[in-house]
């Protein structure tokens, strides 16, 4: 599936408004005129009640290099994990950011029901407790 593309305040740019991709066009094209493969996936089978799942949008490279720093963390930390309640309250947090997608976080790509898991692992957006914003 495609993304569907409407223009923003900018010339030139556009924004899906399935997964709000935003697109820089070279020329100011008309938005059909610009295809790109949309991030959601319609899992409806095209019935009612759609469901709708968003992939993150970081790069296969950028996701195995935060995994490999993630696990060294880990390692060195004696793959100690939180306890059950402080899990619990890390996904509730995840389950209010925006920018959770499914099970995934859009900004660093982690899968989050094992970053929760472990005590070296920090939301990369400073919002579990005791975290701090990456800069």
């Amino acid at each position: 599936m495609n993304c569907d593309w409407i223009a923003t305040n900018e010339p030139g740019r556009y924004k899906c408004r399935r997964c709000g991709f935003l697109m820089p066009a070279a020329q100011p094209y008309p938005p059909e005129k610009v295809i790109r493969v949309c991030d959601v996936l319609d899992l409806s089978g095209g019935g009612r009640g759609i469901a709708k799942v968003s992939t993150p949008k970081v790069s296969t490279p950028t996701k195995a290099w935060n995994l490999t720093k993630a696990v060294s963390a880990w390692a060195r930390s004696g793959f100690k994990t939180v306890d059950k309640a402080a899990y619990h309250k890390r996904l509730k947090i995840c389950d209010t950011c925006p920018q959770r997608k499914g099970n995934w976080c859009a900004v660093c790509g982690c899968n989050l029901s094992a970053k929760a898991l472990a005590t070296a692992w920090h939301c990369p957006l400073g919002k579990w407790p005791g975290d701090k914003p990456k800069p």
